[in-house]
């Protein structure tokens, strides 16, 4: 049967529950391989229990709950382990009646640009705010959609759906396994198959989505459910240890100060947030880009740069505000700004 392993679920308090499922390859869990809820280590395939922290019903609570069903729902109130150190499960099952599946990942075409860049800038000592802003279109319409047969050519039939997925676990999985590629040397796909990439990138700084509210009409409240679900995925995959610093909003330099503001007292109120990433409210992000010209080397064109820089920094001043009420330890950043000069 096909060998299904669950994510290290539950680190540093997370308390929500957690489906495991033979998923797409069918079938029904035969038999429970490994099941450790404490602080195991390794992989799937090569789990290993940590007898100073580890609950020794986990095997018999995950047998009596999952075996023999296509899928199961575990709870930390399942388990007992006594630890000082955070408890996860750490769990892999075998599944009967399996057919052979594969998933299509390939970054031939991103490592290019990846590479490149991170060489560009020496990314590993220099901290840059990646953003990956586009998720896939299935995970918010189930339809088929077309992509461009050309990948150097733009396209902008992505936005397909609206937010928020109807998978939050798959959107955090998804963007757990891209960080895993770049920063864990790869990593372990649906179905169990392993994608080696040799990449150990020092990514310190992650920017969740670009300007948000103009894509899959996000709402504050669609956007922070995403945040929150990208933030998770993240540390299960790539960052356990919770030392990815985390950019969020980042809207549009278009938008009015009362919707950046509207804006940062949802996703800037902790109480919206899952309580096991409320601790990643760490940045803000700003885009200004002054192009309300229009300008020319004539100086007597610029006062409108300067009447922007005033509409902005006003802007900037009411969200201080907001982050001193409500997230006093999130910072900002201006991470994307410039203009335009005929």
């Amino acid at each position: 049967g096909g060998v299904r392993c669950g994510p290290m679920m539950w680190a540093l308090g997370q308390s929500q529950p957690f489906e495991l499922t033979c998923g797409p390859t069918g079938g029904v869990i035969k038999t429970v391989d490994f099941a450790s809820f404490g602080s195991a280590s390794g992989r799937c395939g090569s789990y290993a229990v940590n007898s100073g922290c580890h609950d020794p019903q986990s095997m018999t609570t995950v047998e009596s709950n999952c075996v023999g069903q296509p899928a199961c729902v575990l709870s930390p109130a399942d388990f007992n382990a006594r630890c000082s150190e955070p408890t996860y499960l750490a769990v892999q099952v075998r599944c009967s009646n399996a057919s052979a599946m594969h998933t299509y990942w390939n970054f031939t075409l991103l490592d290019e640009m990846m590479l490149d860049f991170w060489d560009a800038i020496d990314g590993d000592e220099t901290e840059p705010i990646p953003n990956f802003s586009t998720p896939p279109t299935w995970l918010y319409d189930s339809g088929s959609w077309q992509y461009a047969d050309d990948p150097a050519q733009p396209w902008y039939g992505y936005e397909q759906g609206s937010a928020p997925v109807s998978n939050l676990t798959a959107l955090g999985d998804y963007y757990g396994r891209l960080l895993a590629w770049y920063t864990q040397g790869g990593f372990f796909d649906e179905y169990n198959q392993w994608h080696e990439s040799g990449h150990y990138f020092n990514i310190t700084r992650w920017e969740v989505f670009n300007e948000v509210d103009y894509e899959h009409a996000h709402t504050p409240q669609s956007y922070t459910l995403e945040y929150d679900a990208i933030v998770a995925g993240i540390r299960r995959w790539a960052d356990p240890e919770h030392k990815i610093k985390f950019v969020g909003l980042s809207l549009p330099n278009i938008d009015s100060q009362s919707t950046v503001v509207a804006w940062a007292k949802y996703f800037l109120d902790p109480n919206n947030h899952a309580e096991s990433v409320r601790d990643s409210l760490d940045w803000i992000g700003y885009h200004a880009y002054p192009t309300n010209g229009p300008y020319s080397p004539d100086p007597t064109t610029l006062a409108g740069l300067f009447d922007y820089v005033d509409s902005f920094l006003d802007t900037v001043a009411a969200v201080d505000a907001v982050i001193a009420q409500l997230s006093p330890s999130t910072r900002t950043v201006l991470d994307e700004t410039g203009t335009d000069m005929d």
